[in-house]
């Protein structure tokens, strides 16, 4: 008999945070996985929700390593709307 694991979500956060792994061991090397990922802008958890609360997300940052697996730097990307013209803009905001 086959059996299935399910998660649902009680209550729904303000902001959800979801973290992709994107190193990997290969022997005793950490290596990095730079394969792309596509994702939407909207995401709606609606069906692994059990209450009646929200559960429609729309994506506002990114945060991306650059380097390798062994070494890198961390940057973001946020979704800002322009002071003037109130066009939406992707801001990147890096420390290095």
């Amino acid at each position: 008999e086959t059996c299935k694991l399910r998660t649902l979500i009680h209550q729904s956060p303000p902001i959800l945070i979801i973290h992709l792994k994107r190193f990997k061991y290969e022997d005793k090397y950490l290596v990095k996985l730079e394969h792309h990922i596509k994702f939407d802008f909207e995401l709606n958890l609606s069906e692994y929700a059990t209450g009646s609360k929200i559960s429609n997300y729309e994506l506002f940052a990114v945060t991306c390593h650059m380097g390798s697996g062994t070494q890198g730097h961390y940057v973001s990307y946020v979704m800002r709307q322009h002071p003037i013209d109130n066009t939406i803009l992707w801001v990147l905001y890096d420390d290095d």
